[in-house]
């Protein structure tokens, strides 16, 4: 009964409850609240302070401001009081104590234009009229404090144009204030000219600068004790003054070149005078150490030219200065008066370039113009600048004469100067060096004088090694400025050839540079083998009795570009661009003769080739087993762009090969004839998976780019029959990606089978009298769905199917057939080169005619669908290696390989305005007597268009000029080349590569791509090589006798007549391009037994009918082309046999009775 009720348990969150309550003070607040509050109060206190503080030191900085504001106003109300009307020169003392003290507390800005004049023009006066010797003695210091308040004026004159800004329209009145203005501004900057000039020259020049003078009349040099800080005091006080001198020189040169004011040229003149007088300081006294003020003083002061003058943005010298005006820096002893007379000191010209050089290096002067110091030091030293508007550009030829008249050494330094300030600079500073639109282009394109022939040949001499590796520097750093790594603008390439044209066009310099190359590399300067060595050297390789080929195979650029030193690079690269660019110009006759000043001889030209051959093959061989670790070298940068560049000139000289032969049987072969590593790592199967782009074959090879760039750059290198397996190892590739079988015909297709049991992607029915037709209408929607089979069926007049099999005839006779109608010169799609034109025009090209879409099919959509589909045949042609009996013209094969066209490739087609052109270019007389101008003009439906060379440049009353005469040669080759017909070649191009890739035509030369169209079109049949692959059938076999007598059959067949039997059995006239052992199926003859009539058989009739006893078999052979068999009757008689098969070979029946 008595016991107590159990307690209530506590709340479940009673300790999180009890622990807030622990952490809150007495006020309720937390520890965290607390610290917030009390530092927000402290953050507003220490705000408040700050606010206070601020208004005080506004108030305090108003107040004195004010203060000072009253008392210069005071100061310069009491100074015109007593020199505002003043008309008289005050006495040396009230100048430097009464009326420049308060002008200098005040500064010119605040004094006024008007009060600035007046004391000018009275310091003026008095100075003129105050003997040297008290200036020196009294008042040194207050002197270059006046002379440092006339360049404040003069500096703030400067800095506004003379009159004021006025882009309204004003009144009588006004007008009269602003020509009182403008007058009032050319007064100052005159007097205050004229003062500085008159102080200068009393003080000795800058030599006050090194005496520290007591305001009295003693003068006392400096102490021992005291000297080294005071002679750098000096130094600096000097320089000091010296560089605003330059500063404002070169704004009163910039006034003048936009104002053309005669006024402020003359000031300039003067200034510079002043500035160039510090260049070639001396010191009188031997106790201030004159050697060490002059070696200090003299560098900066040199130097401060160098920057503010010569290298001031926007300053170009030759618009206002003369050369005359810069004589004391390169005048001997500093004796330069400015009379242009004086004899040249070329120590004290290579010290100024010296100055350039260290502005160069360092980044310490500030803003500084490369482009402005490079064009006016050119102008300096060669008296040459560019025309700007009516101020024509001086005589090339005495400019030239200026640089050969200059010693060897000054011109190195000349040259390397140059190079110096227009080197790489860091990204974005390029933009802001100039005002120029092309902010783009690198600071080589800038300077005019490096776009000049005249220029190159004054500094490359003959003779002078240094100079010319010092001009291969620079222009192979120039050439390298303006390309990018993956995409060049066409302004860039403009401004690159155009450098490249300087270098290439300066008469013997580009040997010079070779001989130059030669020397530095050990390599051969000419290779002139006379041709039996030749033909031995030849002999002994193909028997196995050279080791190695030495004799086409340059041993000093045998490991590529690491065999060239790092310092030789620029010469082989500067070279190698300005060769190939020279090849891109000049003609085959000008190649060929070495008479002219641009050309090699015979023996220079193999050992170029030689070189370049061979330094680019091993180049792009190292790069297939070279990996990424030893891929990180810096040098590597510098070593690729070689490569390429000898790259570049390689593919010039294989295409002047290809066009004319220069270079013997195996030179382009050998390097990688006897390389090693060719047979185990460039394997055709592996090289078309690096160029198709398979991943795996590129892990495999360790660098699978290392490939792709040596088919790019030297495909030449390789065999012509292993670039055919390379070619179709790709396209087995690129079936196997679309997983599309073979062609039945094609050189790909199954031996068993014949491609009969790969699924065709269009099946069509093709009549014989609309062939064209059909073939339009079913293959040209296909695309490039066209690499897979097709199957095709021929129908008779008669409208029924004829009696063939599609086994690989059919297709052929469909390409055939469907080209024959394509290039007809009826239809006038197709054209053939001009110098086959006496053949009939009328009838179906020959097989040795070259063809081209002709230049106004593309202009008229119905041509361009069929050039499209002659694109797509042709592709099919090549996709599956059926040969055909049209050759390209070899302009035209070369813009299917994305070549360069130039003036040599016109011959193909049009000869006649080749040989036109020719007899221009070697006019004597003055081409404006031909009265030629820069239109084209044909006939279009009737009516005559001309068409412009120079779009947008020439006009119709412009004349070609005799200095014009190359341009407008190579402007009307490419506009027939290239401009004219750019739809009809755009529409078959269109075509071509839906079915073959554009890299894999680039395997092969232009004449290689016919041949590997054609086969060896004018080749004779390899009878020994047709027998040594040829199968039988039917019961004949290799002794039979029949077989026998048809090899002596072939034997002496011509080789027109052993053509048409080749085409009669296998469908195309031409061997295939790799042997007969390619051919598919192989060529057969099967056996046709045939009785004879009226005899018995055996050996006794076979005798009667040998004899001519009894009449030899009558049936003709035939063929069956898509199995390539020959179906040959037992002849007995030879005379039989040739006769029967010159009948059916010239019969040209069809399936109907195979």
């Amino acid at each position: 009964v008595g016991a107590r009720a159990p307690a209530m348990p506590p709340p479940a969150d009673f300790d999180i409850l009890r622990a807030q309550d622990a952490r809150r003070g007495a006020g309720g607040e937390t520890k965290e609240e607390l610290l917030r509050r009390a530092s927000a109060e402290r953050t507003s206190r220490a705000n408040e302070r700050r606010r206070k503080h601020g208004a005080l030191t506004v108030q305090r900085m108003w107040r004195g401001a004010t203060s000072r504001a009253k008392a210069r106003a005071s100061l310069l109300t009491r100074w015109d009081e007593r020199y505002g009307d003043a008309r008289t020169s005050p006495t040396p003392a009230d100048l430097f104590e009464q009326l420049m003290p308060p002008l200098h507390s005040v500064g010119a800005a605040r004094a006024g234009a008007t009060r600035t004049l007046r004391a000018l023009a009275l310091a003026l006066g008095t100075i003129s009229e105050t003997p040297k010797c008290v200036l020196q003695s009294s008042f040194p210091t207050k002197t270059r404090r006046l002379q440092n308040f006339a360049l404040d004026a003069l500096a703030a004159n400067v800095s506004e144009p003379l009159g004021g800004d006025v882009s309204v329209a004003v009144d009588a009145n006004s007008e009269k204030k602003i020509e009182a203005t403008r007058e009032q501004r050319r007064a100052t900057r005159e007097c205050a000219t004229r003062l500085l000039a008159a102080t200068h020259d009393a003080a000795d020049g800058f030599s006050a600068f090194f005496f520290t003078k007591a305001e009295g009349d003693d003068t006392r040099l400096l102490t021992s004790a005291t000297h080294e800080k005071s002679l750098l005091n000096s130094i600096h006080s000097a320089s000091t003054y010296h560089a605003r001198v330059c500063d404002v020189a070169a704004s009163l040169i910039r006034s003048a070149q936009k104002q053309k004011s005669d006024n402020t040229s003359v000031c300039a003149k003067t200034l510079v005078r002043v500035a160039t007088d510090g260049c070639v300081f001396r010191s009188e006294s031997s106790a201030v150490s004159a050697e060490d003020a002059e070696e200090r003083f003299s560098a900066r002061a040199v130097t401060n030219v160098a920057w503010r003058v010569f290298g001031a943005k926007d300053t170009a010298l030759h618009l206002v200065a003369q050369t005359a005006w810069f004589s004391r820096l390169v005048a001997r002893d500093g004796s330069g008066d400015g009379s242009g007379d004086g004899s040249v000191c070329y120590s004290a010209l290579e010290s100024f370039l010296g100055a350039f050089r260290g502005l160069a290096r360092t980044s310490a002067f500030g803003p500084f113009d490369p482009v402005a110091a490079s064009n006016n030091l050119v102008w300096l030293v060669v008296g040459w600048h560019p025309p700007s508007g009516l101020d024509p550009a001086p005589s090339a030829k005495a400019a030239r004469a200026r640089l050969t008249a200059l010693p060897r050494s000054t011109v190195c330094a000349f040259v390397e100067t140059l190079d110096s300030l227009l080197a790489v600079t860091p990204d974005g500073e390029i933009a802001k060096y100039s005002s120029d639109t092309h902010a783009e282009a690198s600071l080589y394109a800038r300077v005019p004088a490096l776009r000049e022939a005249w220029f190159v040949a004054g500094v490359a001499r003959e003779g002078d090694d240094a100079s010319l590796d010092a001009t291969a520097r620079l222009y192979w750093r120039a050439c390298r400025e303006e390309e990018t790594d993956k995409q060049t603008s066409a302004a860039a390439l403009s401004r690159r050839r155009r450098l490249l044209g300087a270098l290439a066009f300066a008469p013997g310099t580009v040997r010079r540079l070779w001989l130059r190359c030669a020397s530095r590399v050990s390599a051969a300067v000419s290779l002139g083998a006379d041709e039996q060595s030749l033909k031995n050297a030849n002999a002994r390789e193909k028997n196995g009795t050279e080791k190695e080929n030495q004799l086409w195979t340059c041993p000093a650029s045998a490991l590529g570009v690491a065999s060239i030193d790092a310092a030789v690079l620029p010469t082989v690269g500067a070279f190698a661009l300005a060769y190939a660019h020279l090849l891109e110009v000049v003609d085959d006759d000008e190649f060929h003769d070495a008479g002219t000043i641009y050309s090699f001889t015979s023996g220079e030209r193999k050992a170029v080739a030689a070189f370049a051959n061979t330094l680019v093959v091993r180049e792009r061989l190292r790069l297939i087993t070279r990996t990424k670790e030893n891929d990180v070298d810096a040098v590597n940068v510098d070593r690729d762009k070689c490569a390429d560049a000898c790259a570049s000139l390689l593919r010039a000289l294989v295409t002047r090969d290809e066009r004319r032969r220069f270079a013997p049987d195996g030179l382009w072969l050998a390097p990688a004839k006897k390389e090693a590593r060719i047979s185990s790592v460039l394997k055709p199967e592996a090289a078309a998976a690096a160029l198709f782009g398979a991943s795996e074959e590129k892990n495999a090879s360790g660098n699978g780019e290392g490939f792709a760039a040596f088919l790019k750059d030297c495909p030449h290198a390789l065999p012509f029959e292993t670039r055919v397996e390379i070619f179709r190892a790709l396209v087995a590739l690129d079936r196997a990606r679309l997983g599309v079988g073979a062609q039945a015909g094609g050189v790909d297709a199954d031996r068993a089978t014949q491609g009969q049991r790969v699924i065709p992607v269009c099946s069509f029915r093709v009549r014989r009298d609309r062939v064209l037709e059909d073939t339009l209408t079913a293959l040209l929607p296909l695309g490039s769905r066209l690499k897979g089979r097709i199957a095709v069926t021929f129908v008779n007049a008669a409208g029924l199917d004829e009696a063939g099999v599609d086994a690989g005839g059919l297709f052929k006779e469909l390409i055939e057939t469907s080209l024959a109608e394509l290039v007809d010169p009826r239809r006038g799609l197709w054209s053939h080169s001009s110098e086959e034109s006496s053949s009939s025009s009328s009838s179906p090209l020959s097989s040795s005619a070259s063809i081209y879409p002709a230049a106004r099919a593309g202009d008229d959509p119905e041509s361009a669908a069929l050039l499209e589909l002659a694109g797509m045949l042709f592709g099919k042609a090549l996709y599956e290696g059926v040969l055909h009996q049209f050759r390209l013209a070899p302009f035209f094969a070369k813009k299917l390989l994305q070549r360069p066209l130039s003036l040599d490739d016109l011959p193909s087609l049009d000869g006649t305005i080749h040989r036109s052109l020719k007899q221009v270019m070697r006019y004597e007389g003055d081409v404006r007597d031909l009265c030629l101008d820069w239109f084209v003009r044909e006939e279009v439906f009737g009516k005559v268009v001309a068409r412009s060379l120079r779009p947008g440049e020439k006009t119709c009353d412009d004349v070609v000029e005799s200095h014009e005469t190359l341009q407008w040669a190579h402007a009307t080759a490419e506009f027939h080349l290239v401009r004219r017909r750019t739809n009809a070649d755009n529409a078959f191009k269109t075509g071509l590569f839906k079915i073959i890739n554009p890299s894999w035509l680039r395997l092969f030369g232009a004449n290689e791509l016919g041949c590997l169209m054609t086969g060896d079109a004018d080749g004779d049949v390899d009878v020994d090589d047709l027998k040594r692959h040829c199968a039988f059938g039917g019961g004949y076999g290799k002794t039979s006798r029949t077989v026998l007598m048809f090899w002596e059959c072939v034997g002496s067949f011509t080789r027109e007549e052993r053509r048409a039997l080749l085409k009669f059995v296998t469908a195309s006239a031409a061997p295939p391009v790799r042997g007969f052992q390619h051919l598919h199926p192989p060529f057969t003859i099967h056996k046709v037994r045939c009785d004879v009539p009226g005899s018995s058989g055996g050996l006794f009739g076979n005798a009667l009918v040998t004899f001519g006893l009894v009449k030899d078999v009558q049936r003709l052979p035939t063929a069956s082309t898509c199995f390539n068999v020959l179906k040959l009757p037992n002849f007995k008689r030879l005379d039989t046999m040739k006769a029967k098969l010159r009948t059916a070979i010239y019969a040209g029946a069809g399936f109907e009775l195979s």
